[in-house]
């Protein structure tokens, strides 16, 4: 089997290592599906729950996030916030499919808006986790 992954040169670090495809073929096949910023080695990995570490080429077990929420409901005053603490420094999260870089290992949402509003957190290197925010 072979394992196609963003390699050290991708541009988004979050993504370095992440295991894009697992191709059960010959290598030749398998060489034309690699595309810019990937590499490929051989062996068998789970992408949920590993990663390919880009200086040694070897498959690794993804860690998980430990990030904590401080409420899931949030007043919708523009000013009360919840906090998800816990982050890497310099991590990138989605909030309802929106990209939001946090560069202190913390999240601070507010709202003025009632409604529900999901957090992603996901990384080659961690197991993605989710949250989700009440607003009212």
């Amino acid at each position: 089997m072979w394992i196609i992954y963003a390699n050290a040169t991708h541009p988004d670090s979050q993504t370095r290592g992440q295991i894009d495809l697992i191709f059960d073929g010959k290598e030749v096949a398998a060489q034309q599906c690699v595309g810019d910023y990937q590499s490929m080695i051989e062996g068998e990995a789970d992408p949920q729950l590993q990663y390919v570490d880009a200086a040694t080429f070897e498959v690794v077990d993804k860690t998980a996030l430990a990030a904590n929420l401080s409420a899931d409901t949030v007043v919708a005053d523009g000013t009360s916030e919840v906090v998800l603490a816990g982050l890497p420094m310099a991590f990138t999260v989605s909030v309802n499919g929106e990209e939001v870089e946090v560069d202190d290992g913390s999240l601070e949402f507010s709202t003025d808006a009632p409604g529900s509003y999901f957090i992603q957190c996901q990384a080659a290197k961690y197991i993605a986790e989710s949250y989700t925010v009440y607003a009212i």
